[in-house]
């Protein structure tokens, strides 16, 4: 978790219009659900930075209450909603 927090820290940084300008993400003609008016990029990728922080909870819950751990996985898809 607490990488994931430095990078969050790191991306308030970074605006959404030089990380388009780099071509690393797609441009608004692109189908996305991405918000490009965000000011930085830990506002943009907000979503995902909430979400992994409520998978690491869940697991952490999880092990507590059944003892058995389930490791958070993090894979990079193209498939559109494979984590909503």
């Amino acid at each position: 978790m607490a990488l994931m927090n430095e990078v969050e820290k790191i991306f308030f940084d970074i605006s959404v219009s030089d990380l388009v300008r780099t071509g690393l993400v797609p441009d608004k003609a692109y189908a996305t659900k991405l918000n490009y008016e965000e000011k930085n990029l830990a506002l943009f990728f907000r979503k995902y930075f909430d979400s992994f922080k409520d998978l690491i909870s869940y697991a952490e819950v999880f092990d507590k209450h059944f003892n058995i751990f389930l490791p958070v996985r993090v894979v990079p898809s193209d498939i559109g909603f494979f984590i909503t």
